[in-house]
């Protein structure tokens, strides 16, 4: 059953120099205000690692999600404001188109600005909310440096959201997922624990044979290197014992 309960998209934005500078991004907020998503530009370097800023020419500006950097830049404290309010479905409907617009940016494979000073992170964060038709508030009084300058031209964006608003409509299209990856891993580990008689189990090993594949495979890997390790220990406690019997003779 959809979730009647309103989610957020905020405009937040990361203190950089003791709040005299900030990094704006995009957040996605459950209804507890907990965040579940978000989307970054961010400098990266030509070897593909992300560096806080870039300084050298050869650096790019991609844009990222939660999973790419491996984890969320939200915190509460953090200058924010709401800029989108609904259901689960409208709150994620909007997060994809940027997710897409996100894609449509990295294509063109952006020069970051020396030290940011230019078309940066966040002129990212203000294409995003643009493209997905929501104001784009101001923060503050820190310096930000690319706010309000737009990657892609105004009607790029119009196009790209139009042509992923029919997409959406279109009954043969791929429809978004109705619940998050995080809501799916909660409601799966729910299950395992009220599982007593093991059918539970027994379906998420039909419904999920390849999450169950993956899972199994870092299993048997930590399983190979915890063995490898109680290998050497014993190794290592036999050349003691070996050395302490030669040293009592």
């Amino acid at each position: 059953m959809a979730d009647t309960e309103n989610y957020k998209i905020v405009k937040s934005q990361l203190p950089l120099l003791g709040g005299l500078a900030g990094h704006n991004f995009i957040a996605i907020l459950d209804p507890n205000d907990q965040v579940i998503h978000e989307l970054h530009g961010l400098a990266t370097s030509k070897t593909g690692k992300i560096k806080p800023i870039g300084y050298v020419p050869s650096d790019k500006l991609y844009v990222y999600n939660e999973d790419s950097i491996g984890g969320f830049f939200y915190k509460p404290s953090q200058k924010q404001a709401v800029v989108f309010e609904g259901s689960y479905e409208e709150v994620m409907e909007k997060f994809y188109l940027g997710e897409e617009i996100g894609q449509k940016i990295n294509v063109h494979n952006f020069r970051y600005p020396i030290l940011g000073l230019g078309r940066n992170s966040n002129s990212v964060a203000s294409t995003l909310l643009k493209g997905m038709d929501l104001k784009d508030p101001d923060l503050g009084m820190a310096l930000t440096p690319g706010e309000n300058s737009l990657l892609l031209p105004e009607e790029e964006l119009n196009l790209i959201r139009q042509d992923w608003e029919q997409k959406d409509q279109d009954p043969n299209s791929i429809q978004a997922p109705s619940q998050s990856k995080y809501d799916d891993i909660r409601s799966m580990l729910k299950g395992l624990l009220n599982d007593t008689d093991g059918s539970y189990a027994k379906k998420i090993l039909v419904d999920h044979p390849e999450e169950v594949s993956r899972f199994d495979e870092k299993i048997q890997q930590h399983i190979g290197e915890t063995q490898q390790l109680v290998a050497q220990e014993n190794q290592n406690i036999q050349q003691e014992q070996q050395q302490g019997f030669s040293r009592s003779i």
